[in-house]
């Protein structure tokens, strides 16, 4: 997916080439169109507090508009950084939240880090208050589960800030713990007898052996 900015508008430009929905807040004004012009219908859900739309990619190019050009610019931005070869059970340690406030107006709110079956106690908070159109890197004290599974994890970023409108958005961003040629997998299941039988499977990423 590409989003260009021009004259304060943005238009975001995706496709796909498998069939797939995205859900994710895009704005309050948002159209669909074809290359051909054909217009359809963008479908607005509410999903736990969250008042997102949701968009079909497919092999043919969508064109969506009346995206809110300072939150596209925010999502765009938001990574997370400096948390290399972290592992589940170390002690508590800081990565970097790396994101640009998008608003021609400073702006004050938090951001939480929600993962469950990752974070120890589901999820961490971090506030902050940016001028307009700043940078940041925001230092967050994070702490693993010890059972947590190493390799790539999805963490859900949830915006909460105050930019003369009250905004609430949420950005899906991978994470990598451990070393990210290895993979461990574990699984839980209650075998017929009643034990608690613990699966550990080991995914190779690389073309050793």
């Amino acid at each position: 997916n590409h989003i260009f900015e021009r004259d304060g508008q943005a238009i975001l430009v995706g496709w796909n080439n498998a069939k797939t929905r995205e859900q994710l807040y895009l704005g309050d004004d948002v159209k669909m169109c074809d290359v051909w012009g054909n217009v359809s219908i963008v479908e607005t859900i509410v999903d736990n507090s969250f008042r997102e739309q949701v968009i079909e990619f497919s092999e043919e190019p969508v064109i969506v508009t009346g995206l809110n050009l300072p939150i596209a610019r925010w999502r765009i931005s938001f990574q997370l950084a400096n948390y290399e070869n972290q592992v589940p059970g170390a002690a508590r340690f800081k990565l970097k939240g790396v994101f640009s406030n998008g608003f021609d107006q400073a702006v004050v709110g938090n951001l939480e880090l929600f993962a469950p079956e990752l974070i120890h106690n589901d999820s961490v908070k971090k506030t902050f208050d940016l001028p307009a159109r700043q940078d940041v890197e925001l230092p967050i004290d994070l702490n693993l589960r010890p059972d947590a599974s190493t390799g790539k994890q999805m963490i859900t970023a949830i915006f909460d800030i105050q930019a003369g409108t009250q905004y609430r958005f949420r950005v899906f961003n991978p994470m990598y713990i451990g070393a990210q040629d290895i993979e461990v997998e574990l699984s839980y299941e209650v075998d017929p007898d009643g034990n608690l039988v613990i699966r550990q499977d080991l995914v190779n990423n690389t073309n050793r052996t």
